[in-house]
């Protein structure tokens, strides 16, 4: 009954001159496009269920994919995930890396304007400091298809190599894990690709862009104020210990 109703409605509706969304496959030249997304994921950490974040970049050509655990989602994190990545494949996409509107990177989605975002002044420094330009999907389910690559491949890496929850005394042992995961996903092939995504990843990683000479510095960089009764502002407190905590674990 299901497929006959969606079969009908289509007719119907072609009858009627109502005309639906149409879509057609997405080609990617390789070494130009990325994506990247943060998923939840839980980890037996030091003997505790811990929620922690799931970092995720993914070359759109090949699928070859980047992943790494981080305590939150913050800006912190969001900027060493990128740099992992990048110098994990050994260079960056020439032409865009799509997102979701991050508040790690965009402050405001100015709506009726198309894709104008304000963007994080510290976000800016760092995608022009690599070299790239960011591509906002549209809000809510309009982009739901615009980076529909990284949405799987979240999902996957997590019931293939987090479930069940790994034990680990730290975040630094859990992503030496992933490291070898993601090395050894070279091998898979992604749906009827005749290649795997090791082979593809080879012909796609002499294309992508150098690395900078110099490596950006994802940390905060703070300069706490002491007031009047020599305490300093608990918020920078709290900034440096988050920052701190990223880089640490």
């Amino acid at each position: 009954m299901r497929n006959y109703v969606r079969l009908r409605r289509a007719q119907i509706n072609a009858d009627a001159g109502r005309l639906g969304d149409a879509f057609v496959p997405q080609e990617h030249a390789p070494g130009a496009e990325a994506e990247v997304d943060f998923g939840d994921v839980y980890v037996i950490l030091a003997g505790a269920k811990t929620k922690c974040q799931l970092f995720a970049f993914r070359l759109c050509h090949s699928g070859k994919a980047v992943h790494r655990v981080y305590p939150t989602s913050g800006q912190e994190a969001f900027l060493e995930g990128h740099i992992a990545a990048f110098e994990t494949l050994g260079g960056i996409p020439t032409k865009q890396i799509k997102y979701d509107n991050l508040t790690d990177a965009v402050t405001t989605v100015i709506f009726g304007t198309g894709r104008r975002r304000t963007e994080n002044p510290r976000w800016l420094l760092f995608h022009s400091h690599y070299g790239f330009d960011p591509f906002y999907c549209l809000p809510g389910i309009d982009g739901a298809h615009e980076k529909g690559g990284i949405e799987g491949d979240v999902g996957r890496f997590r019931r293939n190599h987090l479930s069940p929850m790994p034990v680990v005394d730290s975040l630094a042992e859990l992503n030496e894990k992933i490291i070898a995961w993601d090395e050894a996903d070279d091998a898979r092939r992604i749906d009827s690709r005749i290649r795997t995504v090791g082979q593809d990843f080879a012909t796609e990683r002499l294309l992508l862009a150098p690395l900078p000479f110099e490596r950006f510095d994802p940390g905060l960089s703070l300069t706490p104020r002491v007031d009047r009764s020599g305490d300093v502002p608990s918020c920078g407190v709290l900034s440096l210990y988050r920052s701190r905590s990223v880089v640490e674990a």
